[in-house]
């Protein structure tokens, strides 16, 4: 994952620490309320975006300072401070660096890319004194942060010779207490993946039986904000900056739709030619592409329901996956963040098995055999459809030999060459359709010079 400045991060301050025997001091905060760190690597520290309180460090008693000892703020869990806006220490009575009570800049430290920040006071602090890590209105620049990990805050105190007093003390304690940094993401996508059966009745060109349904069942992407309602900035995402981008193969696909998205041209969500509620299909047929309509509050998620891809009718569908993938394409607040890998939302099934044949005559018999065991106890329907050769549909001869209709569990049933020509006296290519999705079919024709056997074995297709 993508350093800090690519992510929200969240961060709880711990609302008081247990003191241990050795322990120098102890952190306050502001109860029940969070510092927010936001994009760019700048975090702001005070608790909540409206009423904020500073982080204030305690100094214990027999623990108070001498002219000229120093005090180090470390960042701790690969956050760096990133020195854009410098962090600040402020002392409730006594000198750090900038005058009795005022807000100083650290005597070193506190720059881009380092760790620790240190101050040295200029006066004696006495015990029961605070220091304040930054004011409340002051910005504490922080990079360095991923998604998923933790930082700390630890202030430690030494003599003007090295010599530490006391124990250093972390803001983050116990298991229990939160940390001061945690990476989140900008937000979260779910999905509610469906997954259709083309039927072989019809050479998988609709998904019922009836030659009818042309749709796909409806899919669902959820966006969850990962920011809060005392997040900082306290902004939602912006309309048109949320992409999503489906991707496979949409041949015969006319159609997308899902609700509260534009379609958008290309993988900047460039917006032109989509319309409203409907995915906009690339040339080539490969992706699709989609952008959020309106804004989307904070502390809010975004869906868009019914997901539904509807295809042409005429054209066979293979059996394939459609992937998505979620991203924010940036704006003057957050930037730009791929929140979700490619992922299936939407499967298309082939239900039975599929076959031509184009070398048939009367010395052939064409054998089907089920291999499921599991068919209705009416079989699996058998079906077929035959062309003359230059391309034209064939109708079956009235009053021919009729031809086998089903197939029952694991039964074998015999096609007969001789049977098909009778049907279809002009034929030369016969597309067969076995409603079993285990089917084991071969071509066998017997003649002076011997026995051939062509071999087919279950599928979505193929020709003998």
């Amino acid at each position: 994952m993508k350093l800090m400045k690519k992510n929200i991060l969240a961060v709880a301050v711990a609302a008081a620490v247990v003191a241990a025997p050795a322990a120098n001091a102890l952190w306050t905060t502001k109860v029940a309320n969070n510092i927010v760190v936001v994009a760019e690597g700048v975090s702001t520290a005070k608790d909540d975006a409206a009423a904020a309180t500073a982080i204030v460090y305690t100094i214990v008693a027999g623990q108070a300072l001498a002219t000229n000892d120093t005090i180090t703020i470390t960042l701790s869990g690969g956050a760096t401070f990133d020195g854009s806006t410098g962090v600040t220490l402020t002392p409730s009575a006594g000198d750090v660096g900038a005058g009795n009570t005022n807000a100083s800049a650290p005597l070193s430290g506190g720059t881009a890319g380092s760790t620790t920040a240190t101050w040295r006071a200029l006066g004696p602090l006495a015990v029961a004194s605070t220091l304040t890590l930054n004011s409340a209105a002051t910005i504490f620049d922080v990079n360095g942060v991923t998604v998923g990990s933790n930082a700390n805050i630890t202030v430690s105190f030494s003599t003007s010779t090295g010599t530490a007093i006391g124990t250093a003390q972390p803001v983050k304690v116990l298991s229990a207490d939160p940390y001061p940094f945690t990476g989140v993401n900008l937000f979260a996508a779910t999905e509610t993946a469906t997954t259709d059966t083309a039927q072989v009745v019809g050479t998988y060109k609709f998904f019922d039986l009836q030659g009818t349904d042309v749709t796909t069942s409806a899919a669902t992407i959820l966006l969850t904000k990962g920011t809060t309602a005392n997040s900082i900035p306290n902004a939602g995402i912006t309309a048109a900056k949320m992409l999503f981008t489906l991707s496979g193969d949409f041949n015969g696909v006319t159609s997308i739709a899902a609700s509260n998205i534009s379609g958008a041209d290309d993988a900047l969500g460039t917006l032109t030619t989509g319309g409203a509620g409907a995915f906009t299909i690339s040339a080539d047929k490969t992706k699709a592409y989609a952008v959020n309509t309106g804004a989307v509050a904070v502390n809010t998620s975004f869906s868009f329901a019914d997901l539904v891809l509807t295809i042409d009718g005429t054209t066979s569908q293979p059996a394939r996956s459609f992937t998505y993938t979620a991203d924010y394409l940036g704006d003057a607040t957050y930037p730009a963040y791929a929140e979700k890998g490619a992922t299936a939302i939407n499967t298309i099934l082939r239900n039975g098995t599929f076959f031509t044949t184009n070398s048939t005559g009367a010395l052939n018999n064409i054998k089907i055999t089920d291999q499921t065991g599991a068919l209705p106890v009416a079989g699996g329907a058998i079906t077929v459809q035959a062309w003359d050769g230059d391309g034209v549909v064939l109708t079956a001869t009235a009053g021919a030999t009729a031809l086998p209709a089903v197939v029952t569990n694991n039964a074998t049933v015999i096609l007969p060459g001789a049977d098909l020509l009778a049907n279809y006296p002009a034929g030369k290519r016969f597309d067969v359709t076995v409603n079993s999705a285990d089917a084991s079919v071969s071509n066998v024709k017997k003649t002076a010079d011997g026995t051939t056997v062509t071999a087919y074995r279950g599928g979505n297709g193929g020709a003998m």
